[in-house]
């Protein structure tokens, strides 16, 4: 198989679709880095699993885009979810919790982060302008942290505006101390859907 028929790729059961593949002398992630990030998978007409052998692949920077509840306390989850991924930047909006959490984790393991600030006081159009600047990053996926399955106002839009940009959003959920993980969908009247995986 050759490389450039790899053009899809599952992480937690979630289908990343690379924006492109780029030339060797680019490469970030070799076979055994990648396969340790994503169960890597090859889409064809027959849904044919792709099995990897002594090859090399080659992809853009992973950009993880974090967002969540201000309330969320548990750090040891979001470490363990960034250090499994193992991104080379990771996109936050600064807020309190998930978003200070993940910062957190950056500075702990030395991962590349950029900030998008809110700006307040431009009142509450900010929040939204702020979620938009981070998409305009182009994200490889968001990972959202929230104890409501609704989400809230920010996290609901920041999560809305990936996936309709085609970015894929995996949830986790915390209640009554149980975390639970969800791939986030749209429905065809436009509301968000959470299939348990």
């Amino acid at each position: 198989m050759d490389l450039g028929e790899a053009t899809a790729y599952i992480f937690e059961g979630i289908e990343i679709k690379p924006k492109e593949i780029v030339p060797e002398q680019d490469a970030r992630v070799t076979e055994a880095i990648f396969i340790s990030l994503f169960d890597v998978s090859n889409y064809n007409n027959n849904n044919t699993p792709f099995q990897p052998k002594n090859k090399l692949f080659f992809m853009k920077k992973i950009k993880l885009l974090i967002t969540g509840s201000r309330k969320w306390k548990n750090y040891d989850y979001i470490e363990n979810v960034i250090n499994s991924i193992k991104p080379d930047l990771i996109i936050h909006g600064n807020c309190e919790g998930a978003d200070k959490l993940a910062d957190e984790v950056a500075n702990v393991f030395f991962y590349s982060k950029k900030i998008f600030q809110a700006d307040w006081s431009i009142g509450k159009k900010a929040g939204p302008l702020r979620n938009q600047k981070m998409i305009d990053e182009n994200p490889t996926i968001c990972i959202a942290f929230h104890e409501d399955p609704n989400l809230g106002t920010g996290t609901k839009d920041c999560v809305m505006r990936c996936l309709k940009n085609g970015i894929p959003v995996r949830l986790f959920l915390s209640q009554n101390e149980i975390i639970s993980k969800y791939k986030v969908g749209l429905n065809d009247e436009n509301k968000l859907t959470l299939e348990p995986f």
